[in-house]
């Protein structure tokens, strides 16, 4: 059995070492027949970006010893004019996905070290004396890291000449993780020295420039609104709103499919669609690539592996510092309900994203956080999306951030108070947790006059989203008649179970009566269906009636 390739992104390594491998050569033929001078590939992190540019890497550069044989197995091979342009071009291979520091000078140190290290490996070009003095004092300062900014700035413009000049070829020009210097810029407060170099580095190499025969640069979003690609009328972008490259970053069902019978894991196949899957990318259901190879590694474990691969900090903080229509839709999400008509913005500007909605969405939409299942035009063009949550593995990240907003407005005494009342069914107490919850949590959310019980849905379904140590957490799905607000079923089946629901008080009715209502409407639809199938008999009801910011609960 093959080892799996977890943690490696270099094509010539993984083939070289007989790692597991599952073919997505033929990006190279859809780059080539279907990419534009400068093509622009966005997807979500650690979904394949850096193994695939190594891969076109490998197939286009022209070397001493040939790489013929890392592909002649593969399907690209199978297509003769493919064939042809194997080996044929110089190439400029650049990753920015460690340019993530707090402070921009050592981020600038980091993309100074990898220019370098690019230049270092194209060497040659300073050994053979092919450089004029001062192209060769540019070079060697440059390796040095002793270049002034300008020509730091100009590195790539320098470097594709140089090697243009040489080959009398032009240059395939590969950028990979171009924006991840500006994601943390953002949340370290140097945005606007990360983006001035930015514009310069790759803007001017990619505009007009003479030696480049192609540019693909990776990335998660589109920021043209920086002005990094404006002004270049032959950039193509291929998101994941388009059909092409759509297979070619993550895993198809056959692709799992095969990975699955390979390990001897087949039996696991639908827990693995439901932890995994979902991602809708072009015509396209795609999986997880990181989570999924972790999984098969661990044996058929299921864990959120790929939200757990870094801190999701921009999300967090965008999610914490929004709007309470923001926070409201996030809560309908972790519902398991979709989120129609959004518009989503390809070509948004970072710093916008704290205060605009659409761009928000945008960015959870190409980050991996949301996908879209429909997608259509509105009369003016603009592209709107109903948008879901992709898979469980997603869930738990949502439950995780509304958990870390809705701590905030309890005590760590009250929390253990709050799951002992619910363990004894104690529904005195547990009211009065919920009021000074609410109270607490005014200075986050904003309780609607019209519609207060579904804002309080949303806070006290984050607020026991902090007991899922001991109680599975269920909101607005159908058991018996209908649909109930919420049900909190234990992990330890000796404990309670607990059915909720809301009502927002009718002015002809007192809060008692409006509570009445609540408990009444959990016993005519037979909410206890769903608790009754998994044979659960220990069972709680709570009705609670909401008027402004005021509650009042009962039980049965």
């Amino acid at each position: 059995m093959k080892r799996l390739p977890i943690g490696y992104s270099d094509y010539k390594h993984i083939i070289d070492n007989d790692f597991y491998y599952l073919d997505k050569t033929l990006l190279i033929k859809e780059i080539v027949l279907y990419g534009g001078a400068v093509t622009l590939i966005p997807r979500p992190r650690r979904f394949g970006k850096t193994l695939n540019l190594s891969m076109l890497h490998y197939f286009f550069e022209k070397t001493e010893e040939s790489n013929t044989y890392l592909f002649e197995d593969k399907k690209i091979w199978q297509d003769s004019a493919m064939r042809d342009l194997q080996g044929q071009f110089p190439v400029i291979f650049l990753s920015l996905k460690s340019a993530r520091i707090a402070q921009w000078q050592e981020t600038y140190e980091t993309i100074k070290l990898v220019i370098a290290t690019e230049f270092q490996r194209h060497r040659y070009l300073l050994d053979q004396n092919h450089l004029n003095q001062d192209d060769a004092n540019i070079f060697q300062r440059i390796i040095n890291r002793s270049a002034s900014d300008a020509d730091y700035r100009a590195s790539l413009l320098h470097l594709s000449r140089f090697l243009h000049n040489y080959h009398k070829k032009k240059v395939i020009l590969l950028v990979d993780e171009y924006d991840t210097p500006l994601h943390d810029a953002i949340v370290n407060g140097y945005y606007n020295e990360a983006i001035t170099f930015m514009r310069s580095f790759l803007g001017d190499a990619l505009k007009d420039n003479k030696y480049i025969e192609r540019g693909i640069i990776t990335g998660i979003l589109r920021t043209a609104k920086e002005g990094i690609f404006s002004g270049l009328n032959n950039l193509t972008v291929f998101s994941v709103l388009s059909k092409q490259c759509a297979d070619s970053f993550g895993f198809t069902q056959e692709e799992i499919d095969q990975l699955l019978h390979d390990y001897n894991l087949t039996t696991i196949s639908d827990d693995f669609k439901t932890w995994y899957n979902g991602y809708n990318i072009g015509t396209y259901k795609i999986y997880n690539p990181w989570s999924s190879l972790e999984c098969v590694s661990n044996k058929g474990t299921f864990k959120p592996y790929w939200v757990n691969t870094s801190e999701n900090t921009l999300i967090s903080t965008i999610i914490a510092t929004s709007k309470v229509q923001i926070q409201d839709a996030c809560g309908e999400l972790i519902k398991g309900n979709s989120l129609p008509n959004i518009h989503i913005e390809e070509k948004m500007t970072l710093p916008g994203m704290l205060q605009d909605e659409n761009a928000i969405w945008s960015l959870l939409l190409f980050s991996g956080y949301v996908t879209p299942i429909v997608i259509t035009l509105d009369d003016l063009g603009n592209t709107l999306c109903t948008l879901t949550l992709p898979n469980r593995e997603l869930l738990s990240l949502f439950n995780n951030i509304i958990i870390s907003l809705f701590n905030k407005g309890l005590e760590q005494n009250n929390i253990r108070y709050l799951k002992t009342a619910l363990i004894e069914k104690d529904g005195e107490t547990l009211e009065k947790l919920i009021a000074k919850f609410i109270e607490h949590s005014m200075s986050y959310h904003d309780i609607s006059e019209n519609e207060p019980e579904k804002s309080y849905h949303l806070f006290v379904l984050g607020l026991f989203m902090i007991c899922s140590d001991i109680y599975s957490v269920q909101s607005n799905r159908e058991s018996g008649y209908g649909r109930f607000d919420i049900m909190l079923i234990p992990h330890n089946k000796t404990l309670p179970s607990i059915i909720i629901e809301f009502k927002k008080e009718d002015k002809k009715e007192t809060m008692e009566e409006c509570a009445d209502r609540a408990l009444k409407q959990v016993k005519d639809k037979k909410y206890v269906a769903e608790l009754h199938n998994r044979g659960i008999t220990n069972i709680a009801f709570f009705g609670i009636a909401c008027y402004k910011k005021e509650i009042l609960l009962k039980q049965e």
